[in-house]
């Protein structure tokens, strides 16, 4: 990403001058992929999908998701997390604590396979994280054409463009964070 053409210069105080070489990405996923219902806790369509797909590491922000999702608890909503790591016991009990443990479910690790059939069943991607480089899961979001909430980090604005095609927030702002939920969610209501 551009991001990390900037950190590398930056690194070697200007003695080097990478060329951004983008990733590939198999643009047919999205027709070869088969949808994935069956992870979702609530089996009904009509109750908002909302979707984490990373690590469970503290750099994720995925507790900040979960902080989100506590103050706008009086809307109709469910998540699903996907991954696994360090903090995957202690992000159990912050829904735990928040009490919206009936409405979160933590997958662990998935297949690739596995996770993008599941995100091809969302509604919502959210990517939190504090850093990136250029985030696969925005893309793969993007290609799956989801409603997509991310931090302004890294190369992720190579991907989002604020508004346009997603919503791009500061990292670590759980209430921007829930603002940005709550207006998806209000206007897939307006649509229902």
């Amino acid at each position: 990403s551009d991001s990390v053409r900037i950190f590398v210069e930056k690194l070697t105080h200007g003695k080097v001058h990478p060329t951004v070489i983008y990733r590939g990405f198999d643009w047919q996923l999205y027709e070869t992929i088969k949808t994935d219902d069956s992870k979702w806790l609530i089996q009904d369509t009509t109750t908002p999908r909302i979707i984490y797909i990373g690590r469970l590491v503290s750099g994720k922000g995925v507790a900040d998701l979960i902080a989100a999702l506590e103050l706008i608890k009086n809307k109709s909503w469910q998540c699903l997390i996907i991954g696994d790591g360090p903090e995957y016991k202690h992000l159990q009990s912050l829904c735990e604590q928040s009490g919206i443990s009936n409405r979160v479910r933590f997958t662990g690790a998935l297949s690739h396979k596995e996770a993008l059939g599941t995100l091809k069943s969302a509604d919502i991607f959210v990517n939190p994280s504090y850093s990136e480089g250029l985030p696969t899961t925005v893309i793969e979001a993007t290609v799956f054409k989801k409603a997509i909430i991310a931090t302004n980090v890294g190369g992720t604005n190579e991907i989002i463009t604020d508004t346009k095609n997603g919503f791009l927030i500061k990292p670590g702002d759980p209430i921007e964070l829930s603002e940005k939920i709550t207006a998806l969610l209000d206007k897939s209501e307006a649509y229902s």
